[in-house]
């Protein structure tokens, strides 16, 4: 992973090809690439310990092949409405519930914030910087893996909010309601 100065290229993904004559490291770009094929546990014996390692979550969202605003949907609280006419409470958060944006909490052995870099920027809206923990990203995997439906609908549903904010011109209500019977059709 690739930190520099300007933050024209910081988060690529590099090899180290050299030095230069002022002692400064030489990198290769290595473009697009495919984090999916290598597995997160190879990752993660070159590192000490599995309860030490946080991910950034724009990795975390290449390793789940999501988008990053998806990520941040799934790990937070998503409430799905019930149909009145069921057995069931009112309505049913399906979200991870790693962290609550409304409540500014996070849980600290699954996620945290890195404020290592530019921590006025951070303080603003610190869940762009959050990262996840190995164990954290086993369970959204594991997540996604049993209700692939859940990430697809985020996935419709982020992009027919977006679009509709774009012809109203409009900001995006992601407080909407979301209904059981649009998850599953």
């Amino acid at each position: 992973m690739i930190i520099d100065e300007d933050k024209k290229r910081c988060g690529s993904v590099g090899i180290v090809t050299g030095y230069t004559e002022k002692g400064m490291v030489k990198v290769e770009i290595v473009k697009n690439p495919k984090y999916s094929d290598s597995k997160l546990s190879d990752v993660v014996k070159m590192l000490s310990t599995k309860a030490d390692i946080f991910f950034s979550l724009r990795f975390s969202a290449e390793i789940l092949q999501i988008p990053f605003d998806h990520l941040l949907t799934i790990l937070g609280s998503i409430n799905i409405v019930t149909p009145k006419d069921s057995k069931l409470p009112p309505s049913i958060d399906v979200g991870l519930n790693f962290m609550s944006r409304r409540e500014n909490k996070i849980v600290p052995n699954l996620v945290r914030v890195n404020f290592l870099y530019d921590a006025d920027k951070k303080k603003s809206n610190p869940f762009k910087f959050l990262e996840i923990s190995y164990r954290g990203l086993e369970i959204a995997m594991e997540y996604k893996e049993k209700f692939p439906e859940i990430f697809k609908f985020i996935q419709q549903r982020h992009h027919r909010l977006v679009d509709q904010a774009k012809e109203s011109s409009s900001k995006i209500d992601w407080d909407e309601p979301i209904h059981a019977d649009n998850i599953y059709k």
